[in-house]
């Protein structure tokens, strides 16, 4: 199991290295995909955070998670369209 874990982690770590990521043709745009629907998740915790500075915690918790998860959403759509339109060349 140490193991699995150890080869998905080093496989995350290179997948997700800014070399990659802002490497440039079909190799670069799957993995900015890849690294948009990966990180989604985050915005929900990052639209909790901003609008419990902004308001009370009980408050900010429900209308953090609102927010943040429509910003994930959209974050997967951008992703998936990155990865679903890779293939397609682009004159850069």
């Amino acid at each position: 199991m140490k193991i699995i874990v150890t080869i998905i982690s080093l496989a995350a770590m290179i997948l997700f290295s800014t070399g990659i990521v802002y490497a440039k043709g079909l190799l670069g745009r799957i993995a900015r995909g890849v690294q948009k629907i990966a990180t989604a998740p985050v915005e929900i915790v990052k639209g909790i955070s901003e609008d419990v500075k902004e308001q009370d915690p009980i408050t900010g918790t429900v209308t953090g998670t609102f927010k943040g998860t429509a910003r994930g959403v959209g974050q997967i759509g951008e992703g998936t369209a990155e990865v679903i339109t890779s293939p397609i060349s682009q004159d850069e």
